[in-house]
């Protein structure tokens, strides 16, 4: 079945439908909202926040082929604010090694390093720029529908990703200089 199904299904009232929506997206929004504020307690509460504001507002969504943008949408701006509320902690190794497992099956521990200073350098991007790294990369939206989540212009974002990825290859260039990314 798919999202539209599931959104027309859920729009008339089937709470089943809302289960398998949450069931489909749970993990990428936690990941998600993990990788935005680096903070694993505030990231459940994002997501908790947002399957809420989805379910209460899910009438209101009158395209159901956008619900994944719309989604993100409600977890980004979900995210930034709760962001400013709390202070972002340190992430935890365990969640590391498990985003690292999720993209790669097996990580060589050689590697384990290069992984580790990608994830410093992003986590070190402004929110704005580190939300639309995320969105792009980790959970393949197009410029549009990033654009939509974040309500920005196209070419807004495109300049955040262009600002972004040239921090990154700047701050990852001077790791490889002293012996850390090989």
């Amino acid at each position: 079945m798919t999202d539209e199904d599931l959104v027309l299904l859920l729009q008339q009232g089937d709470q089943g439908a809302f289960r398998e929506l949450y069931e489909r997206y749970k993990t990428q929004t936690l990941r998600t909202a993990y990788l935005i504020t680096s903070n694993r307690i505030l990231s459940d509460d994002i997501v908790q926040e947002t399957f809420l504001k989805c379910f209460t507002q899910i009438k209101g969504l009158r395209n159901p082929k956008v619900f994944r943008s719309w989604l993100y949408k409600i977890l980004v701006r979900t995210a930034w604010d709760m962001n400013k509320q709390q202070k972002a902690l340190l992430p935890s190794e365990e969640f590391m090694d498990a985003l690292l497992e999720s993209y790669h099956g097996t990580v060589d521990p050689a590697e384990e390093d290069d992984y580790e200073q990608l994830y410093q350098a992003i986590n070190s991007l402004h929110i704005k720029q580190r939300t639309a790294i995320i969105l792009y990369y980790f959970n393949g939206l197009s410029v549009k529908e990033i654009a939509q989540a974040t309500q920005s212009l196209e070419a807004t974002v495109k300049s955040q990703l262009f600002l972004a990825r040239k921090y990154l290859k700047k701050a990852l260039s001077e790791v490889e200089g002293k012996g850390g990314v090989a």
